[in-house]
């Protein structure tokens, strides 16, 4: 519960200010008179889901998503709950760019691991870095020798080759 009640009085205000009375509001909001009223008189402290009730039903005949969510972010934190959106809004941000490294991490390390890829492909992690291309005894292998690496693999291992396989017609009968 908020001693100070900056909620409640704040609730009341708005509502008042909008010719709105309690019932009103309950019919608004779908949250019960009785609680309404505790939460003005600040023997009841609201819970997020309540003000998002509240702040949805108060900002319900108006268009705009940020009206609803100026209203949200005014509610908790006359509520006392932390409004600290810009830190979350930058974790949010920094957590979205690490799974988005994370990929491309998985992407290049699918890309190494297949040896026909990699030696039909020069690979740049990023624009800063130099191409990683494929060596040997730290000579750049050029086109005809990485061909010539991937004829001797088939020769070796002819299973692995990709073979064409045509596809079967079925006869009518």
């Amino acid at each position: 519960m908020n001693d100070e009640n900056v909620f409640g009085k704040y609730l009341r205000e708005y509502r008042e200010a909008n010719g709105l009375s309690i019932s009103g509001l309950h019919r608004i909001t779908g949250v019960s008179q009785p609680y309404l009223s505790q939460l003005e008189s600040g023997t009841k402290s609201p819970s997020r889901k309540t003000i998002h009730k509240i702040a949805a039903g108060l900002t319900d005949d108006l268009d705009t998503e940020t009206t609803f969510s100026a209203m949200y972010k005014e509610l908790l934190k006359r509520a006392g709950y932390n409004t600290d959106w810009e830190f979350i809004d930058d974790i949010d941000k920094e957590m979205r760019n690490e799974i988005e490294t994370g990929k491309n991490q998985l992407n290049l390390i699918e890309h190494l691991t297949d040896l026909k890829t990699f030696l039909n492909s020069d690979l740049s992690i990023d624009d800063n870095e130099p191409d990683i291309s494929p060596t040997y005894n730290g000579h750049n292998l050029t086109e005809d020798q990485r061909k010539k690496i991937m004829d001797m693999v088939e020769l070796m291992y002819p299973e692995l080759k990709e073979r064409w396989k045509p596809t079967r017609i079925k006869r009518k009968k």
